[in-house]
């Protein structure tokens, strides 16, 4: 995948944004906390404190791929480890979803509250990609260029001519937006459906939307598929086969806030990806795929 959210008009680079993780970081320190133990009182708003701004949480969010009915909540803050993964002759159950949640700041950063849909609507935007076959192969990912000598950075699939490439192998959901409590709460509502095409006209569904009961944002992940439209297109790569999709990806979450009365407020977006499964989830460094986003 690409350096950017995987779409032409993403809003951030991905390098620029894990490089700094200013704001970010300062959310994910102060509502991580807030998840675990108390916070000290420099940390929390004084109690009547006036909000100056919201922001998704967790900023970046991690769902994890997976065939199964079943699943379970990604962990939200550092160092606590999700449910362990099981596995049967036919089905991967480490299907993992990413819940987000719109928070309340005062003008200083510290913490006031969640904000869930009983005091506003709440209305979030997702936008993923799966753009791994217009980018560069695992010999050299990204474009190093001199940085990298001799690891020249060739892309994939490069017949394909530069005019066509993100239409053929940009698989892109754009923007779909959810709103309100329990919204598509069995996953049977299609417009919550995060998919696009590869190859012209193969579908390729990359997840699906929905919410709780507070109104939380809640990011399925796809069931794991790959494939090729190609005929006679066998596999000979652990990696970097032309023609083919996976339904892997990641983007960027936006969430408006409605107060009773006021304008609606946006808040600081967030990042999802939506990756392998964990087989080893007690392992520490396992969180570090948040910075890779890596498919296979």
């Amino acid at each position: 995948m690409s350096e950017h959210t995987g779409t032409s008009d993403s809003k951030m680079k991905r390098r620029d944004f894990l490089g700094s993780l200013s704001a970010a970081s300062a959310v994910a320190i102060g509502v991580s906390k807030v998840a675990v133990s108390s916070l000290d009182a420099a940390e929390v708003a004084p109690a009547g404190a006036e909000i100056a701004s919201l922001g998704v949480f967790p900023p970046i969010g991690i769902s994890r791929v997976g065939n199964s009915q079943e699943w379970f909540y990604a962990p939200e803050v550092p160092g606590v480890a999700p449910r362990a993964s099981k596995v049967d002759s036919k089905t991967v159950k480490n299907r993992s979803r990413s819940r987000r949640s719109g928070f309340a700041f005062d003008d200083e950063g510290r913490v006031i509250r969640e904000i869930t849909a009983k005091e506003a609507t709440i209305t979030w935007n997702v936008r993923v990609a799966n753009t791994k076959a217009a980018w560069y192969g695992f010999n050299n990912p990204l474009d190093n260029g001199p940085v990298a000598p001799g690891l020249p950075g060739q892309r994939r699939n490069q017949d394909i001519a530069p005019d066509k490439r993100e239409e053929m192998l940009v698989i892109d959901s754009g923007e779909i937006p959810i709103s309100g409590a329990n919204t598509n709460r069995n996953g049977d509502q299609s417009e919550y459906l995060l998919q696009g095409t590869f190859w012209h006209d193969t579908p390729v569904q990359l997840g699906e939307l929905r919410t709780d009961d507070a109104g939380r944002l809640l990011v399925f992940p796809g069931d794991g598929d790959s494939g090729t439209p190609v005929a006679d297109n066998p596999i000979d790569n652990f990696s970097d086969n032309d023609g083919w999709y996976d339904d892997w990806c990641d983007g960027y979450i936006d969430a408006e806030v409605t107060f009773a009365g006021q304008e609606p407020i946006s808040a600081m977006h967030g990042w999802v990806a939506c990756c392998g499964p964990n087989f080893a989830p007690e392992t520490q460094h396992s969180s570090r795929c948040m910075a890779r986003f890596v498919t296979s």
